[in-house]
């Protein structure tokens, strides 16, 4: 068994057998994210259904998302006024490992972000307890972060299921063949 650092958070656990085991900050990200639950309507996915944003979020997925797209996705959601700037900068940030001058060294890796924000949470709240102050402050901002992140991928599921709903009603109505020609008793 050998014992490896990934990141400044966590510690990974590599069997004989090559398996890796969960990441002592996953067990504490898990039980944060238990304790916050869920809590529908911090983001307004109502108007982005309205506004026809559902195709443009359906692949998204906060467990397995890189730090580029969930930049991206952060960015348009500031720009067109669905979250705050304070939000925006955590979502952006989310995941980046800096080198030395001060660029991305892993953008393009997934990573479960709302692990990540679940650490951080994690981390805030320890340092709090131990005279910190910033992290009371702070920590209500990570905990909309992932609320957010959570109305966001529930956004997108409900765009794949309609999406797949209605790709079967056409698979369905394409296959139907009218009984007599030019008349349509499927209609």
């Amino acid at each position: 068994m050998t014992i490896s650092n990934i990141g400044s958070l966590n510690i990974s656990v590599r069997t004989a057998g090559g398996a890796t085991g969960r990441t002592t900050s996953s067990f504490a990200a898990d039980r944060v994210l238990r304790e916050l639950g869920s809590k529908p309507g911090v983001l307004d996915t109502d108007a982005m259904k309205r506004m026809g944003l559902q195709p443009s979020f359906a692949s998204f997925d906060a467990t397995a998302v890189t730090p580029t797209e969930l930049g991206l996705v952060s960015k348009n959601l500031y720009a067109l006024g669905y979250i705050d700037k304070t939000t925006a900068n955590l979502l952006v940030s989310a995941g980046t490992s800096l080198d030395a001058v001060g660029n991305q060294t892993k953008p393009n890796v997934k990573m479960n972000a709302l692990e990540y924000l679940a650490a951080h949470i994690d981390s805030l709240r320890s340092a709090n307890v131990n005279g910190n102050e910033y992290g009371f402050h702070v920590v209500p901002d990570y905990i909309k972060a992932v609320y957010v992140l959570q109305n966001l991928s529930d956004f997108a599921k409900d765009g794949q299921s309609a999406a797949n709903a209605q790709s079967s009603v056409k698979t369905q109505v394409g296959s139907v063949k009218p009984s007599r020609p030019g008349i349509n008793t499927w209609a």
